[in-house]
């Protein structure tokens, strides 16, 4: 990623948690990042754009940086709860407010529409494997059970924003995903997770 389209993110990441998503304006992000509106609209086509990049990277990209985190892990589940937890680390990161901002542009965008990327896959796949190798004791499909996992992280980390943070996130999730799953805890190593 070239400079300036790093410092625009950082520009509006910065903006983003001190204002909100909603109260951003590009003129801002322009003048805090000290580039014209024609250079904002040469990287981004838009704020909402903007604010998924800064969210959600590139989907190859994002796979890349997540299979060199998970290459040290031993098990599928940890994997798969490792990269959950790079997921969940970026919600705490941007706070309860912003996270509360990207719930509902999420809900209104194309970002839900995902299913079928690359993380996708390696989730399933990862669900899969921790099934055939005992560490997840739940029936079901591994796609059904990454559906109902996600959406549970999901009503959980909206809960977390609206109640501002009120309860360790990354806890609560790891805790109600091995309790959906029915894991086998003995076979996980929890404090390797990320």
């Amino acid at each position: 990623m070239n400079e300036t389209k790093r410092r625009i993110l950082d520009k509006s990441k910065k903006l983003f948690k001190e204002k909100g998503f909603k109260d951003t304006t590009i003129n801002e992000i322009c003048k805090e990042a000290k580039i014209s509106k024609h250079t904002f609209y040469y990287y981004f086509d838009s704020k909402e754009i903007l604010f998924e990049n800064l969210v959600f990277p590139n989907e190859e990209e994002l796979k890349t940086t997540i299979l060199s985190e998970i290459a040290l892990k031993n098990s599928a589940f940890e994997k798969y709860m490792t990269i959950n937890n790079s997921i969940i680390n970026k919600y705490v990161e941007f706070g309860p407010q912003l996270a509360t901002e990207l719930f509902i542009y999420k809900l209104s965008s194309s970002l839900l529409k995902r299913e079928h990327g690359p993380m996708h896959q390696i989730l399933n796949s990862l669900i899969e494997q921790a099934k055939k190798d005992g560490e997840i004791n739940c029936e079901g499909s591994s796609s059904d059970l990454l559906r109902y996992t996600g959406a549970m992280m999901v009503g959980i980390t909206f809960f977390w924003a609206k109640s501002n943070g009120r309860f360790d996130l990354k806890t609560e999730i790891n805790d109600s995903v091995c309790t959906l799953l029915n894991v086998n805890r003995d076979l996980i190593n929890f404090e390797n997770l990320g």
